[in-house]
């Protein structure tokens, strides 16, 4: 899967609580689903390559905290992610506690 060029998402559909210029106005500033995407699949590939030559049983617990979630884009395309068969089998094996907070 290729990277979506940032120039391209403008005229990609995505719904938001509110209008773009809108939540500008607000400070307020969402995820695109497939920013998000590429996010946790670059995010996934490094991990599993440092944890590839790891036995199970060294695996560590892994805290992945999304300080500004606003609507959960990030930490929902996470979850989805480790839930699916991928190419991460080293990092769907490790003890993950996903916390999203929006202050």
């Amino acid at each position: 899967e290729s990277l979506v060029p940032l120039s391209s998402l403008s005229s990609l559909p995505h719904e938001t609580s509110t209008t773009v210029a809108r939540g500008n106005a607000l400070g307020q500033y969402f995820c695109h689903p497939q920013i998000a995407q590429q996010l946790v699949q670059v995010g996934l590939d490094q991990l599993e390559e440092q944890l590839i030559t790891r036995q199970p049983s060294s695996l560590p617990r892994i805290l992945f905290v999304e300080p500004s979630c606003g609507h959960g884009q990030v930490v929902e395309t996470l979850r989805n992610a480790l839930q699916q068969q991928s190419s991460w089998p080293h990092v769907q094996q490790c003890d993950w506690e996903i916390r999203g907070i929006d202050l």
